[in-house]
């Protein structure tokens, strides 16, 4: 029948002849047609909703495997009509005069918003292509980026550090010279702090590896040690020297630990740094990787997950599920959302105040096709909105926002103080649930509009638990785009910027100036060395002057006189003595300047040496991180093959699941049928019921003829009145006495109560017949003593005159009147078998009535009605006859 019928959008959506495509095409046109026959059935409802959400899924895995690496989907118009508006059959939307498309362009349109609340909007599409960016880890390539530029930055931030601690030292060491009058003693003080910038770098790099959990061997932790006790040993030296500068000798060991601390940061920084890269590098290429087949399994998944939420929505609502789209679409549905919203948080501020919101901030809103109210789903924290709503979307936005309170209510104090309150505390978590969303339906509605409909606890419960306080500040407005408030908080920003950008501008100049200043203070420091380097010279120079010009006086003095050449010796000796120290002094100078040299070469060839080291330390590094990256593969591999048996194990549920389903539909179905079997048994039981007592009555009814006078028994009524007297008479008593339901149609207990009903009518046939027998016994007894009294009487007493008519004539006679009497109202061709009449044997003027194998009840009954208790009326009734 599908294959006979052409639908124009279908058509359009499935192009296939042949395959998967034609399959499906077909049980859509056939559940179509089975739903426009009787759009009534709840069964046509549910296939057509199977083969609605077969048809997306096939639309969707056919659309992303066309697409390539980590590209969103892209979507034709009717496919987006199709998938986000249920917009699959131009059969159904013709069926309904309400069908139109004009506003369809506008349906998810957004020009408001609410001031402080971020709340995204999302249609089936978007949210599914959002999804798969995420499962093509777009947003974690991004995180890695931003990750690697963060480390990038901040190792610029430590070397400018470095670089400005270098710069302070300078200027602490031009502070010390300025005010230091011995040169020597500051030259002992420079190359104390040089001896520690050496160490500094190697220091740096043990720590490193000690912070790091990096073991170090037996000669580096000996180096190290030894390079500690060369640090404080400077350092204490330097001390002694500087004990007049204190302050600028904290100043230069401040400098030296924070130059020590930037170099293990910038040696994290550097290993952090190559491995984000690393993880980066490997990151992108595994998604590039990425199969279209996972693609198509992850997509089938969401697509899942978006199918049962909307049925989820239809069971709550006590609906069937309806995606196909037979209406016309409201324009701007997230502006009428976000009214309903502000309303909601106006009356209820502290909603979003909670763990989950904290971890996950607000919820976002997926929009899919059908009808019903909005719920929240707690795993990808969004409220999912059928686009036509139950009754209107200010209930559909309260049920949702009830059930994220509920569902983030990890504490469960909100739930429990509202099931302890008096009314509630019998309910079951669904009806619970519903109680609470239609309080606050009402709450919202009409309670805070002045309407006094709840009672006083509950109405005080809403006071305490969810109105605001009376100290809270409730400032949710809805706002347009381009509003004057939301202009002049942009204008604040904008002044706040401004404000920030010129105290930025402040702080660049001051640090600029400080620049200058140090700038000034290093040419100082230099300008101070270059002149005490000449004062040395000039020493020296000035030393080997006064040597020579001694050396001269003393030839003049020899020349002058030999009187006073005592007195020349002495001078000459002590001029040889001060040339003498001048010529130490200038070797001193000299040496100072040699050892300065050596210095400076030693450190050289240090920082040569650890250049070489660091190349060689990074170079570990690289092999270290290489290693931990094909642990990392390897790991990731072993994930893979886990997540590939639990995807089998899960596809192995699902079949068991659904084999389990199965075998509970088919006990239902047994279920329904014995219920059924059950049902027309008790059915029959009861008529059966009814007609035994409609006997009873009719025997009863004939037991109170056989009571009456001669000629009034004559006069007795027809069976069929008194059969219709005796139907209407039981039903009458059946109406009465049975239940409302059981007059509403019979279920499992209407049919328990009725087999109670038809054995407590047993037990009092039973208890009228033993009564009867009791009755019946007691005429015997008195029926013998008649007897005995009778046969006292004189003789004169005799019968009336005329021929006495025989005992077996006049039992003949009563024999055929009752036979003709039970036979009309038993209608039996066999009432001679199943009917006795013989003369009693105690009593020649009573019979015995044998009624048996009568069905009544859906079983057969003996009844045995003794006319002992009627043979007072018999015995007149024979004495007529005569």
């Amino acid at each position: 029948m599908g294959s006979e019928i052409s639908d124009i959008i279908l058509d359009r959506l499935i192009e296939e002849c042949e395959g998967k495509g034609i399959e499906v095409k077909s049980e859509m046109i056939s559940n179509i047609s089975k739903h426009l026959a009787n759009n009534r059935d709840p069964f046509a409802k549910r296939s057509l909703n199977y083969a609605f959400w077969n048809l997306i899924t096939y639309m969707l895995k056919k659309k992303v495997s066309a697409t390539k690496g980590a590209e969103p989907m892209n979507f034709t118009s009717d496919e987006v009509l199709a998938v986000n508006y249920g917009y699959v059959s131009d059969m159904i939307a013709k069926s309904s005069d309400k069908f139109s498309l004009d506003t369809i362009d506008e349906a998810f349109q957004l020009s408001t918003c609410i001031n402080d609340v971020d709340i995204k909007f999302y249609s089936v599409t978007e949210w599914l292509n959002e999804q798969l960016k995420e499962f093509m880890g777009i947003y974690d390539i991004d995180k890695l980026k931003a990750d690697y530029d963060a480390k990038s930055a901040k190792m610029q931030e430590y070397k400018k550090s470095n670089e400005d601690n270098f710069m302070q030292k300078k200027l602490v060491l031009g502070s010390i010279a300025k005010q230091m009058n011995n040169q020597a003693m500051f030259m002992r003080i420079y190359g104390l702090t040089e001896k520690v910038n050496q160490c500094t770098s190697k220091y740096s790099l043990y720590k490193f590896k000690g912070n790091s959990g990096m073991a170090l061997s037996k000669e580096e932790r000996l180096e190290l040690i030894n390079i500690e006790n060369e640090i404080n040993t400077a350092r204490n030296d330097r001390k002694e020297l500087t004990k007049s500068f204190m302050m600028l000798n904290n100043d230069l060991c401040k400098c030296e630990d924070n130059v020590i601390d930037n170099e293990i940061e910038l040696l994290g920084l550097v290993a952090g740094l190559a491995k984000a890269k690393a993880d980066l590098e490997s990151f992108i290429i595994s998604k590039n990787e990425t199969s279209g087949a996972k693609k198509e399994e992850f997509i089938n998944d969401r697509v899942t997950y978006i199918k049962n939420m909307a049925e989820l929505v239809s069971k709550r609502n006590k609906i069937e599920p309806t995606p196909c789209l037979s209406e016309k679409v409201n324009a701007r549905i997230p502006d009428i959302i976000i009214d309903a919203l502000c309303e909601y948080l106006k009356a209820d501020p502290r909603v979003f105040k909670t763990k989950k919101f904290k971890r996950f901030g607000y919820p976002s809103v997926i929009f899919v096709p059908g009808y019903g109210n909005g719920i929240y789903s707690y795993d990808y924290n969004a409220f999912i909105f059928p686009i036509f709503p139950a009754t209107n979307y200010k209930e559909s936005i309260i049920s949702a926002m009830v059930l994220y309170r509920w569902d983030c209510d990890e504490d469960r104090e909100f739930r429990e103080a509202y099931n302890s309150l008096k009314p509630y505390k019998k309910l079951s978590f669904v009806d619970l649930q519903r109680s609470l969303i239609k309080d606050f339906t009402i709450y919202i509605t009409k309670e805070l509009k002045g309407y006094k409909i709840f009672d006083k606890e509950l109405r005080d419960w809403f006071a305490w638990q969810i109105a605001p306080k009376k100290d809270e500040i409730v400032d949710f407005e809805v706002m347009k785009h381009g509003e004057a408030r939301r202009e002049s908080k942009l204008a604040d920003a904008s002044r706040r910027s401004d404000d920030k950008a010129v105290e930025a501008s402040l702080r660049a100049a001051e640090a600029a100036a400080k620049c200058a200043a140090a700038e000034k203070l290093l040419m100082e420091a230099e300008t101070a060395l270059n002149e005490a380097h000449e004062t040395a010279l000039k020493i020296a120079a000035e030393a080997a002057r006064v040597s020579e010009e001694a050396a001269n006086k003393s030839v003049e003095a020899a020349r002058a006189d030999i009187s006073v050449k005592a007195e020349f010796m002495i001078k000459a000796a002590e001029a040889s003595g001060k040339a003498t120290e001048a010529t130490i002094k200038a070797a001193e100078a000299a040496r100072s300047e040699n050892e300065a040299k050596i210095n400076f070469d030693a450190k050289k060839v240090d920082f040569e040496r650890l250049k070489n080291e660091a190349e060689v330390s990074q170079r570990i590094a690289k092999n270290e991180e290489a290693k931990a990256n094909e642990a990392r593969a390897s790991e990731d591999a072993k994930i893979v093959s886990i997540k590939t048996g639990l995807g089998e194990m899960l596809k192995l549920a699902a079949a068991e699941e659904s084999e389990a389903k199965r075998l509970a539909d088919e006990l239902k179905s047994e279920a329904d049928i014995v219920k059924n079997d059950m049902q027309a048994k008790l059915s029959a039981a009861f008529k059966a019921e009814i007609i035994h007592r409609t006997t009873v009555e009719v025997l009863d009814s004939v037991n109170g003829l056989l009571k009456l006078s001669g000629h009034e028994l004559l006069k007795a009524k027809s069976y069929d009145e008194l059969k219709s007297e005796a139907a209407a008479k039981v039903e009458a008593l059946a109406v009465a006495e049975a239940p409302a339901e059981e007059q509403q149609g019979f279920s499992e207990s209407e049919g328990d109560d009725m087999r109670a009903l038809f054995e407590e009518q047993l037990r009092a046939l039973k208890d009228e017949i033993e009564k009867l027998k009791k009755e019946n016994g007691e005429l015997r007894k008195a029926g013998a003593g008649q007897d005995a009294s009778q046969s006292q009487q004189p003789a004169s007493v005799s019968p009336q005159s005329g021929a006495e008519i025989p005992a077996s004539e006049k039992f003949a006679a009563v024999r055929e009147f009752l036979y003709g009497k039970i036979k009309s109202i038993i209608k039996l061709d066999s009432v001679n078998e199943k009917l006795s009449i013989t003369p009693s044997g105690k009593n020649k003027e009573a019979v015995n009535i044998h009624l048996t194998d009568i069905n009544a009840a859906n079983g057969e009954l003996d009844l045995i009605l003794n006319t002992l208790a009627i043979q007072a009326k018999l015995q007149k009734f024979i004495e007529m006859t005569k």
